[in-house]
């Protein structure tokens, strides 16, 4: 956390964009840390990484880049939302309470919790979308298209969380997911769009079927359909998306070797990365008494997969 900048909050107006470089001590100086805050009430995670990729763009080969870059738009006007009025009012007064003073991000993860980072390499998620097909075809239950990325990832991470909890099998659990509007409002808004458009999206699924080790992952992957009135205790949310492609930002001096997201803005979250060779970084943050079962269920996929391709290699002999 020493290694991000924290942006100077108070009064308005305040900094959207604060950035420290730093040498951390280990590596004997071979590191440089580039920290970037960026206030979430000027752009969202597409938003972000556009600008991400285009500054590491001229930092890399200077301001001739900018003419392959396409020019981002911040006509706000293309956006129609209903309801995004009231929406925009009911979120102004959950967070901002004290305005004119800006409330101070929540960078680090709260003490009665743990945060952890994984890898899911492209032959674990191309494991688990095999499964979710084999699971839903046992039950009984056609998906409409093959498993997405998305949908295998978040459908591991809500069974390997559910599962790590001590949760009543009768209850329903939820999941909450940023979806990314500018295809499919309608009209669609310009994918040059820079600024928020994002909406909540929640899926719902029985605790008693998502800890089903025979079709937990079919259950997850059916359940995207909306919720309301969410228990706190059962719901989980994920932050960020596996299609920004972080490890891409390339200053000048190579790949970044390490990638991560700091803000933790709620309890219970788990953050997306896109990764390397179709790999997707996870990175949770919670209860440490959950930590230890969550990680176990999501570093066994590995374990099954390894298995799969072992009994594969044996019936091929």
């Amino acid at each position: 956390m020493q290694l991000g900048p924290v942006p100077d909050v108070g009064p308005l107006p305040v900094p959207v964009l604060a950035v420290q470089v730093a040498r951390p001590a280990v590596g004997n100086g071979h590191y440089v840390v580039v920290g970037v805050a960026i206030h979430h009430a000027v752009a969202d995670g597409l938003s972000v990484w556009r600008f991400m990729k285009a500054w590491s763009a001229v930092s890399r080969a200077g301001w001739q880049a900018a003419s392959g870059l396409e020019s981002p738009t911040f006509d706000r006007t293309a956006i129609r939302y209903p309801g995004a009025e009231e929406a925009a009012r009911k979120i102004l007064h959950a967070i901002a309470l004290a305005l004119p003073v800006a409330r101070s991000p929540s960078l680090s993860t709260p003490p009665d919790q743990s945060r952890r980072s994984f890898l899911l390499r492209d032959d674990e998620i191309q494991f688990v979308k095999q499964q979710i097909l084999a699971q839903s075809e046992a039950i009984g239950e056609q998906l409409d298209t093959h498993p997405s990325t998305f949908v295998a990832v978040s459908s591991l991470l809500w069974t390997s969380i559910v599962r790590a909890k001590s949760l009543d099998p009768a209850v329903d659990a939820y999941y909450l997911v940023p979806v990314d509007l500018r295809r499919r409002l309608v009209p669609p808004v310009d994918e040059r769009y820079f600024g928020n458009c994002v909406a909540p999206c929640f899926a719902r699924a029985a605790v008693r079927d998502l800890r089903d080790d025979g079709a937990g992952l079919a259950f997850a992957a059916a359940a995207w359909t909306a919720g309301s009135r969410l228990p706190t205790e059962r719901f989980t949310r994920t932050g960020s998306s596996h299609r920004f492609m972080a490890y891409e930002t390339d200053f000048g001096w190579g790949a970044p070797s390490r990638v991560e997201l700091m803000s933790v803005f709620v309890r219970e979250l788990v953050l997306l990365l896109g990764a390397e060779d179709g790999g997707v970084q996870v990175t949770g943050a919670l209860d440490h008494a959950q930590m230890e079962g969550f990680a176990a269920n999501l570093l066994q996929v590995s374990g099954q997969r390894n298995k799969a391709c072992m009994a594969a290699h044996m019936d091929a002999n």
